[in-house]
């Protein structure tokens, strides 16, 4: 054994009350789901009750937690709509002055299409989504993120392109001078 183990940490079968409901160390709530439902019993059954709109389900433990995590993506009272993509955003000042967190959800397509318009602002070569260095920094910002390829990007620029052109034709028609 080694010398930071206590054995007295362990509760015994006898130490285990009606409080705790057969809880033991090993057994505690791991998933990420259980910070958006209370475990209760009711009625001898273990149920799981959404926090967010009070459903309850079945919260027996040899029944897993992916039942919990399709209600959390269809709940509608939940706030955010992917709870593996939340990201804590520190430091964003309010207007007294004082620090907020908050948190953001990551969204590829967003991040394709700035990609695309730094290269355009920048007039980098279409090749530097392919130099190691970029997508190594590129992945140390945002580790989801999916480098696509020069013709992507290409597609992509053109489309920004057609875009803008369209936006302006309208603008110069609407214009009656």
């Amino acid at each position: 054994m080694s010398p930071s183990f206590q054995e007295s940490s362990i509760p015994t079968s006898s130490q285990l009350n009606d409080s705790n409901e057969g809880y033991t160390t090993s057994s505690k709530l791991k998933s990420i789901v259980w910070e958006h439902f209370t475990k209760e019993k009711i009625n001898n059954e273990w149920k799981a009750t959404c926090n967010h709109c009070k459903k309850k389900l079945n919260g027996d433990s040899k029944n897993g937690t992916s039942h919990l995590r399709e209600h959390l993506r269809r709940c509608n009272k939940k706030g955010q709509v992917d709870i593996r993509q939340q990201v804590l955003l520190a430091n964003v000042k309010k207007s007294d002055g004082q620090v907020a967190l908050k948190t953001a959800s990551f969204n590829q397509d967003v991040s394709r299409r700035d990609l695309s318009k730094l290269i355009v602002m920048h007039e980098y070569p279409l090749s530097t989504v392919d130099h190691a260095q970029f997508i190594k920094y590129c992945s140390s910002l945002q580790p989801l993120f999916e480098m696509p390829s020069r013709s992507t990007i290409k597609r992509d620029i053109l489309k920004i392109f057609k875009e803008g052109k369209m936006k302006t034709m309208s603008n110069l028609e609407a214009n009656e001078g």
